[in-house]
């Protein structure tokens, strides 16, 4: 069925939001998890399972500068979460934000080179734990704080991350545009909508239709162009034969 009238496509806009919420939650859902799973049955432990590597990563190939709303968001909820002291909101915060610097690489190495191989997508990983590691380090040495310990605190604290943000990235690599620019991957997409296959194209009752069953015709998806063409078909079939019985020539 044509479905004229009622056919509402996300904009760009709208796709890229909604993207982005669904990563945010599912980052929020997960550290969540996770404090709650340290606070209560892992105390004491000198490294954490957090996916905020992982979903950063994963939106900075996506969307690009749009990424950096995720290590920030994470450290404000991680601190939340563990009542910490304005101290640590920075540290966190702050630290984690140096994330940004993420997107600088992409202006030498192409996002899709960086998902061509499993050993380009380890070294991604990798730069994003460095990034991280330091930015906190960073912080943590504004405040005074020992270098030797800020840096094998912070190189514990994120070592099992990594690990996972790899494997992570790996599996997802498997599904068709999930770890690819999404406007250049939107636009192919686009791009290749609009081209149909010429055999298709190639039929008598394009002759018929006027503009309007043109756009109709545009607008359906290949199950109902297909059931539109077969009752095109039909109708020159009847229409064809009808002149036949009334002895009027063959077109």
């Amino acid at each position: 069925m044509s479905n004229k009238g009622t056919n509402k496509q996300l904009s760009y806009a709208q796709y890229r939001t909604a993207d982005l919420l669904i990563f945010l939650l599912i980052m929020c859902v997960c550290e969540a998890i996770n404090v709650f799973a340290v606070s209560r049955w892992f105390q004491g432990m000198t490294f954490t399972v957090s996916v905020m590597l992982l979903v950063s990563l994963i939106v900075f190939i996506r969307w690009g500068w749009w990424g950096v709303i995720f290590p920030f968001a994470d450290g404000l909820l991680y601190c939340w979460m563990n009542g910490a002291i304005a101290e640590q909101y920075i540290i966190y915060c702050i630290g984690n934000s140096f994330l940004a610097l993420i997107p600088l690489i992409f202006l030498l190495v192409p996002k899709k080179k960086w998902m061509s191989s499993w050993y380009m997508t380890l070294l991604y990983c990798i730069i994003g734990y460095i990034v991280v590691v330091a930015g906190r380090v960073i912080i943590c040495l504004c405040y005074g704080h020992n270098f030797v310990y800020s840096l094998y605190e912070n190189l514990t604290f994120e070592s099992l991350n990594v690990v996972f943000a790899f494997f992570g990235i790996l599996i997802l690599r498997m599904i068709n545009g999930m770890m690819v620019d999404q406007k250049t991957y939107l636009t192919e997409l686009y791009k290749g909508s609009k081209v149909r296959p010429a055999e298709e194209d190639k039929w008598e009752g394009y002759t018929e239709l006027d503009d309007e069953d043109l756009r109709d015709l545009a607008s359906m998806d290949a199950y109902d162009a297909k059931l539109f063409r077969n009752d095109r078909a039909a109708d020159r079939l009847k229409r064809r034969d009808g002149g036949e019985e009334d002895g009027e020539p063959q077109e």
